[in-house]
């Protein structure tokens, strides 16, 4: 029986005792995930390796061009195992859906250990206040991909799923999704396509929600642990600022929501199936297309480099 719940991992795993916030930016400083289907196969793909790795996975939280995690765990061997593993799947996934070659990723990974509570609470409230930093949201619990309101519904934006209730296309789809996880494997972005396609606005929302608790994989009670509860998680998280002292994270002048406007109006174009695939275009035409988006969007030059992978 299909059932669209949180499958909340606490049980599954030992305690670790020791915390290591994990930094990945892209190879090039340029954009990653254009669409829910580019964050979906990562959630997905990491959802996978983490559950043949001894790591816990406390916070998530997908940016455009970064990523960050929280992770517990016993070895450094594990930790770097865990990373190059999701990085090196995700990688040839995502390159095979649009035709790329090459690295996602910058070659070594930031890193840095977090040894009492107090920079555990700090950094998990860094993690979750990324997207709102970036002016992606106005608070935290409103991103979808800090997965913060996960902890909280299983359906945080989205209608409750009644199967009985659901098109016949839904439901099929929710029994691939669950087939598929069962073997634990990924969802690929070609099926992913494809199912997405067979439903209506409504029911994409659902979907979306079901397959992150299909494959949840964040130990959000452990999280909540060093707060005392969500409300106070929440609370603390938008008091955050945004600082991580330990790591030396990039930083770009301009709002990530930038490339929400860019990913609209580059796909009102009709030149691509997916806004990803502009990454293999040809140099000379990108160059033309970067006038054209500048001149619709009136964002600045260098945001819309990033987005194309042009050197600025």
């Amino acid at each position: 029986m299909l059932q669209a719940i949180i499958i909340e991992p606490a049980m599954r795993k030992k305690h670790f005792y020791r915390f290591v916030h994990v930094y990945q930016r892209s190879y090039d400083k340029g954009i990653i995930f254009y669409d829910d289907l580019d964050r979906l196969l990562f959630y997905t793909v990491i959802s996978r390796v983490a559950t043949t790795i001894d790591v816990k996975i406390l916070a998530l939280c997908l940016m455009p061009d970064h990523i960050h995690l929280l992770v517990n765990f016993n070895s450094e061997k594990e930790v770097i195992r865990f990373v190059q593993g999701y990085s090196s799947l995700f990688a040839k996934e995502y390159n095979s859906s649009i035709g790329r070659h090459g690295p996602l990723f910058e070659p070594c990974f930031g890193r840095a250990e977090k040894i009492s509570d107090k920079k555990i609470r700090t950094c998990l409230s860094y993690i979750y206040n990324n997207p709102v930093e970036k002016k992606l949201c106005e608070k935290v619990e409103l991103s979808i991909w800090n997965f913060l309101a996960y902890a909280n519904s299983p359906h945080p934006f989205s209608e409750q799923l009644v199967i009985r209730r659901a098109s016949w296309n839904m439901r099929k789809n929710l029994k691939t999704c669950q087939g598929i996880a069962a073997s634990n494997r990924h969802l690929s972005i070609t099926l992913m396509k494809k199912m997405f396609e067979t439903i209506g606005p409504k029911e994409k929302n659902q979907m979306r929600d079901f397959i992150i608790g299909l494959y949840n994989v964040i130990y959000h009670k452990e999280a909540i642990s060093f707060f005392g509860s969500f409300g106070s998680m929440v609370l603390a998280s938008n008091s955050n600022t945004g600082s991580e002292y330990d790591i030396k994270e990039h930083f770009f002048k301009g709002c990530d929501a930038d490339f929400n406007v860019l990913t609209e109006t580059l796909m009102s174009y009709s030149l691509f199936e997916r806004p990803g695939e502009v990454i293999t275009m040809d140099t000379t035409k990108k160059m033309m297309l970067l006038s054209r988006l500048q001149r619709d969007t009136y964002i600045s030059p260098s945001q819309i480099c990033r987005f194309l992978h042009i050197a600025p």
